[in-house]
């Protein structure tokens, strides 16, 4: 798999669709605890991050993340981006969940893939991508904030900073 490989859930042509916004996802892990931070950040400016019980495993936790920036950002089309090659792979159907957890998540993630015109793409993790790297952060302060107990406090700070730091992002493209 190739940082270029996308599919879009819907037939609908490109040049018919409305534009899609730009999310990054991810999801934190910590070795032999049941549980994840999952996470999304948009290019515009939208951060999201949650920690969940339901994970029980790193592929699970990266799907979940993807699940979060679509219902977060419901009703608009997306090009969800995500270093699991895993978690893309059974999004696009080049590969096939065996387990049965993976299954379920899997096809109630394509239905909404669809319903909303998005699409999913792979991104190397890590690399440079700065939506991605702050969907790890978000990811990451997700779980923290669970594991160490801090306030709710704590974690909207964190997200705010990343909310300004993609208002820079941009500003510097534009």
């Amino acid at each position: 798999m190739t940082p270029q490989d996308s599919a879009s859930a819907s037939s609908t042509p490109r040049t018919t669709a409305r534009r899609r916004t730009r999310v990054a996802t991810d999801a934190s892990v910590k070795n032999h605890r049941r549980g994840a931070g999952v996470a999304f950040v948009s290019r515009d400016g939208r951060v999201g991050a949650v920690y969940t019980t339901t994970p029980a495993d790193v592929v699970l936790a990266e799907l979940a993340a993807v699940e979060l920036a679509l219902d977060e950002l419901r009703n608009r089309p997306l090009v969800i981006e995500c270093d699991s090659k895993h978690a893309v792979g059974y999004l696009l159907g080049s590969s096939t969940p065996r387990i049965s957890t993976h299954v379920t998540t899997t096809a109630r993630i394509r239905a909404k893939l669809k319903r909303s015109n998005s699409e999913v793409r792979w991104v190397r993790g890590h690399a440079g991508y700065e939506l991605n790297e702050l969907a790890d952060r978000a990811s990451r302060a997700a779980r923290r904030q669970h594991e160490y107990e801090f306030p709710d406090s704590w974690l909207r700070q964190i997200l705010d900073r990343l909310r300004e730091e993609v208002g820079q992002l941009a500003a510097s493209v534009a």
